[in-house]
């Protein structure tokens, strides 16, 4: 049986050692310290068994099958035309005019305006 520093699993699981630290003082993994009594740090030895065990509870299991969902039904909501004639038959669609029917208004309105003397 091999035994394993804290800074070894650290490295072995590319954590961070205080994030060890923090899953064998809360008991997700398992560890002995082996500092002297009167140590204030402390010194976490973990074993193989240890980190199998811990590898177990971490693994994750297989996803169970997504159910299928029903699929959305949309409400058909009634919509505005905001561009159409309110009656058809009262309103009559607007005249197109042409570029050339513009000119010659534009020309007899700029006549009008010089006889008038503006």
């Amino acid at each position: 049986m091999e035994w394993h520093s804290s800074t070894a699993v650290a490295k072995r699981y590319d954590l961070a050692v205080g994030t060890i630290i923090g899953h064998i003082e809360d008991g997700t993994l398992g560890a002995i310290n082996v500092a002297r009594r009167d140590s204030v740090r402390r010194r976490y030895k973990s074993s193989d068994k240890h980190l199998a065990e811990f590898e177990a509870a971490r693994e994750n299991p297989k996803p169970a099958a997504k159910e299928a969902k029903a699929a959305r039904r949309t409400i058909a909501r009634p919509t505005k035309d905001y561009f159409a004639p309110q009656n058809a038959d009262e309103s009559p669609a607007a005249p197109v005019i042409t570029p050339a029917q513009r000119r010659r208004q534009s020309e007899a309105a700029r006549q009008a305006l010089q006889e008038a003397g503006v």
